[in-house]
């Protein structure tokens, strides 16, 4: 009898800053599932650290990721190209004095991808800005954490 495995990995940061000055963090953010069948099962979970300004102190959510929610990211990331690629998106130019930025790493059965998007207020598009918004919020949403104050919200616009 063939095993069958599912294992995803995501990691990723999320910082503010001024146009021409050092930004820091306000979301950190991981999520780990490993379901192998027959016979051992292992756990899943999203955890978030998040803070709403730099005086404020951190929070942390958490959730269980199950089998179905890690089949269901796996099948989103490989829509987008991910682990093979990374997705095809962009930061969007503005006109406002702060960016955002989100590094991502994200590994499907073993394979690694890592990227990052660079933007403005007005946040990212592209051919795949759509998918690569539905996947993280489906990731923050399982943490407990939803959509607020990240650059995976609706719009893909920022709040700074």
């Amino acid at each position: 009898m063939q095993q069958e495995i599912t294992m995803v990995e995501v990691d990723w940061t999320e910082a503010v800053g001024p146009r021409t000055g050092v930004g820091s963090p306000y979301l950190f953010g991981w999520l780990r599932a490993c379901y192998m069948e027959p016979g051992f099962i292992a756990d899943g979970r999203a955890v978030v650290l998040a803070r709403e300004s730099q005086s404020a102190g951190w929070a942390q959510y958490q959730g269980p990721v199950t089998r179905p929610d890690a089949d269901s990211l796996v099948s989103a990331f490989a829509l987008l190209g991910v682990p093979e690629r990374a997705p095809r998106v962009e930061g969007v130019p503005d006109s406002s004095d702060t960016w955002v930025m989100s590094t991502m790493r994200v590994a499907v059965n073993g394979r690694t991808q890592t990227f990052t998007i660079q933007a403005q207020c007005s946040g990212f598009r592209g051919q795949e800005a759509d998918g690569l918004r539905a996947a993280f919020q489906r990731i923050l949403a399982l943490s407990g954490y939803g959509h607020q104050h990240t650059i995976f919200r609706d719009t893909g616009e920022s709040n700074w």
